[in-house]
């Protein structure tokens, strides 16, 4: 999936960049920007992992305790969590040369396996869409190296269910933030960046933009 999204956006970006260059406008004179990005290490990721961790624990502590307690033998699992990282998808438009504002939008998954003792396995999945209102200021803005920061916030949808079982689902909703105190962009109209923060986007993310 996030291999098709990216392919689709890379040529988006690439064929609006060519028509810019084409027409002889410079990178910094181009109000309009998109990208998108790959994070690792995002909050969601991070927590709902820990929260995986420790509800399976003490979920099957609580079970083997009622279980053994009736003469009955408990089980042992193994834990396996992976995802896709955090996707992102953005637009920003720039009213002045150094700062702009835009739109940001985020989707992870990830996925929970449980391989019990007693041979049964159980896949629990979480996928996290996030939309978030952003801004960054640009530092440093020469044509081809940029130096900016940024901040971002929004709202979150949170959707929990079995891989075997959809119908057994929860869903919540939760405000969404992104921190970005270091931003570094190379390039002219065809970019790639790379950024360190923290919040739904991400501790670490890179990417590739285009601008038009």
């Amino acid at each position: 999936m996030k291999h098709s999204l990216f392919a689709v956006f890379a040529t988006l970006v690439f064929s609006l960049s060519v028509g810019n260059t084409l027409r002889a406008q410079t990178n910094l004179d181009l109000k309009n920007e998109l990208y998108a990005g790959y994070g690792v290490g995002s909050v969601p990721q991070i927590g709902v992992s820990l929260g995986f961790i420790l509800g399976n624990a003490l979920g099957n502590a609580i079970a083997n305790g009622i279980i053994m307690k009736f003469g009955g033998t408990g089980v042992t699992y193994t834990e396996e969590i992976k995802g896709t990282n955090a996707i992102s998808l953005g637009y920003n438009r720039y009213p002045t040369k150094r700062w702009s504002v835009g739109l940001q939008g985020v989707f992870e998954r990830v996925d929970n396996r449980l391989e019990f003792s007693n041979g049964n396995v159980g896949i629990s999945r979480v996928d996290v869409w996030t939309g978030m209102v952003r801004t960054d200021f640009r530092w440093i803005n020469k044509p081809g190296f940029k130096f900016y920061s940024g901040a971002a916030i929004g709202g979150s949808s949170f959707n929990y269910y079995d891989v075997d079982d959809p119908s057994n689902n929860d869903k919540s909703f939760e405000l969404a933030f992104a921190a970005t105190p270091l931003g570094l962009r190379f390039g002219k109209n065809i970019g790639v960046f790379v950024e360190a923060g923290i919040g739904w986007d991400g501790l670490i993310k890179a990417g590739v933009s285009g601008r038009f």
